[in-house]
């Protein structure tokens, strides 16, 4: 066994290259086997062309040798090309097992941080709703002895605020609100519809250029045939939504925050869109539902004025 392992019996290389050479061994004998025979077939000498006879037994002797020789190495040929074959079968399974679990690495990986980012961008609204609902304790427990009835109507404060409202609306312009207001129209009291239409102008293509929906005029607010459930103004944007819908829903709760008169009820409203899809009893033409629905979007929905 020694001795044949020295032959390269356990090398695919080396025993393909002494398989070759042994065949190629065998062609060229049996090549010089046809040569010897003509010499032989040639010659007139009786006693020479024994000779031939001779030198050609000889060389057919050596070249079926080197075919005997050269069978075992054909078969260890195959053998090891297949037990080569098997094992960059099982390197490339384990390859695509390594590609595979990479894969899902990643797509967890990018999953966690979709998760993050949205838990990050939830607390950021969280945080501004809270700052807002602080200021507008603040003005409340600073102003208890002012009687709200006596104010000014909100038209009139956001008329003669509508410059600087447009001016801090308009870094989002083309951002997609929609106008509510409770109670069918016929039935809404002249400040409301005032307010209404102040905001469609500072809103709409006159003033800092939103997308409203069906249009820039009094015709794009949705009225409800409902019970007023809230008084004041309100500003819903889903939890989910893009950064610019949620800067442009805190930018327009800000601005509203300080030029109204202080209100029960907080402006900003950051809806969860699971609570919005599940809760028990939800009407499903509220703002919060459309802001569910459109991600991208802003619904502002004016109520009675704070009394």
């Amino acid at each position: 066994m020694h001795g044949v392992a020295v032959l390269g019996w356990n090398s695919l290389e080396s025993v393909q290259r002494i398989h070759a050479g042994l065949e190629l061994l065998g062609i060229i004998l049996f090549g010089v086997l046809v040569l010897v025979e003509l010499f032989e077939h040639v010659e007139r000498d009786l006693a020479k062309q024994e000779k031939w006879k001779t030198r050609g037994l000889w060389v057919f002797a050596l070249a079926v040798l080197a075919e005997l020789v050269a069978y075992p190495y054909g078969r260890r040929s195959d053998r090891l090309s297949n037990e080569q074959l098997h094992s960059d079968e099982q390197v490339i399974a384990s390859l695509n097992g390594k590609v595979a679990g990479a894969k899902r690495n990643a797509e967890a990986a990018a999953d966690a941080a979709k998760r993050a980012e949205d838990s990050a961008a939830q607390a950021n609204l969280t945080v501004y709703a809270l700052s807002i609902e602080a200021k507008a304790l603040g003005a409340r427990v600073g102003g208890l002895s002012i009687d709200v009835t006596a104010l000014d109507p909100r038209a009139r404060l956001i008329a003669e605020a509508s410059s600087d409202l447009i001016r801090k609306l308009s870094p989002f312009a083309g951002q997609k609100v929609v106008l509510y207001s409770w109670g069918p129209r016929e039935k809404a009291d002249q400040e409301t519809l005032d307010t209404l239409v102040e905001l469609v102008e500072i809103l709409g293509r006159a003033g800092a250029r939103w997308d409203l929906e069906r249009g820039g005029s009094i015709s794009s607010v949705t009225f409800f045939d409902r019970p007023r459930l809230a008084f004041g103004i309100f500003v819903f944007v889903s939890a989910k939504a893009t950064e610019t819908t949620r800067h442009a829903a805190h930018a327009l709760s800000t601005a509203l925050t300080g030029i109204l008169p202080p209100s029960p009820n907080k402006i900003l409203y950051l809806v969860d869109p699971n609570d919005a899809l599940v809760e028990p009893g939800r009407l499903l033409d509220l703002p919060q539902f459309y802001v569910t629905l459109h991600r991208d979007a802003i619904a502002v929905q004016i109520s009675w004025r704070p009394k």
